[in-house]
């Protein structure tokens, strides 16, 4: 097993010949740094395609938002490196994407916000997982009436551990982009699915983190990027999500150009799109590789507002039955 890190980032790439896996691991400014490094390095023909995105689709529809998020080629109705209608906002190159991730993205964030709230009204509120509060040997307040009393066992004042026997911290595993058949309009309802679940939580007592998650299958291996968007201490980042989730650019960038790094022949189809809910593989790599444990929740694919829901209500059910 290889294993790389570019550039001092908290990137973690590597090789896993064994088990025919690509992958690639941390946070998503480190992921475009790295990217910048891959062009710099990666055949001509290659590095072209990226560097003349622009030429290679457009998006034909007003809004900027619909038409296939993967198709490659020049007319092909596609928002390939779109962001929005506004023609000033064609991402051309990795560092036009890097600095939409690093500027934010105000319409992304809009549209995801506009459809989690119509998706919110229409979710359940989470069980609450109320700390219970005893007097104990250690804790998070001081009484000194009771140290002088002698009572040294229970002077402290604090949270008993105990009274919540699952997890308090969850992390929930997002799908980054998806395959041909899927339009850029789509991607808005994941983060969406996101943002009101990981609200839900919140509200609730958890702690969430939020990973995006892209696997494809090869004709001889299987690639894997997992992008941290929110650690389980920070406040939800409306601008990530947008990004990380929706903007077809970021997915054309991680989800499809990442994979010409790779060490073997991607194919001219860059892979198709698995997901871990639906393929055993996949699955199995995101376990090997620690993205699947006891304290996460595949999200799965949304592509409307039923579908939204659906997930958040599956999501909500799987998070109390570890209580």
């Amino acid at each position: 097993m290889q294993h790389y890190n570019h550039e001092g980032q908290g990137l973690r790439v590597v090789w896993d010949k064994e088990n025919r896996l690509y992958s690639a691991c941390g946070w998503m400014r480190d992921f475009m740094a790295y990217m910048r490094h891959a062009v710099d390095e990666s055949p001509e023909p290659w590095k072209r395609a990226i560097g003349n995105a622009k030429a290679f689709a457009r998006a034909t529809d007003p809004d900027g938002y619909h038409g296939k998020i993967a198709s490659f080629y020049e007319g092909s109705h596609s928002d390939w490196y779109w962001t929005n209608g506004d023609s000033t906002m064609v991402c051309e190159t990795i560092e036009d994407v890097e600095e939409i991730a690093h500027k934010g993205w105000p319409d992304g964030v809009a549209k995801v916000a506009k459809l989690a709230s119509e998706v919110r009204n229409d979710v359940p509120e989470a069980q609450e997982i109320k700390p219970h509060y005893v007097w104990q040997d250690e804790g998070d307040e001081f009484d000194i009436h009771r140290m002088w009393n002698g009572e040294v066992d229970s002077m402290w004042y604090g949270r008993e551990d105990s009274t919540v026997k699952g997890p308090r911290v969850i992390k929930l595993i997002a799908p980054i982009g998806g395959s041909a058949t899927k339009n850029a309009s789509e991607l808005f309802w994941c983060g969406a699915t996101a943002l009101v679940l990981c609200d839900v939580l919140e509200r609730a007592g958890y702690r969430v983190a939020i990973d995006g998650l892209s696997i494809a299958e090869h004709d001889n291996f299987h690639s894997l990027a997992q992008i941290r968007l929110k650690e389980a201490d920070q406040y939800v980042s409306l601008a990530n999500l947008a990004v990380g989730l929706c903007l077809p650019a970021y997915f054309r960038t991680v989800g499809i150009h990442w994979r010409g790094t790779a060490p073997m022949s991607v194919g001219s189809g860059y892979g198709m799109s698995r997901y871990c809910e639906k393929n055993k593989v996949a699955k199995a790599h995101a376990e090997r590789l620690g993205i699947l444990d006891g304290k996460a929740i595949l999200l799965g694919e949304a592509r409307n507002k039923k579908q939204a829901v659906s997930k958040i209500r599956t999501a909500i059910q799987q998070v109390e039955e570890m209580i």
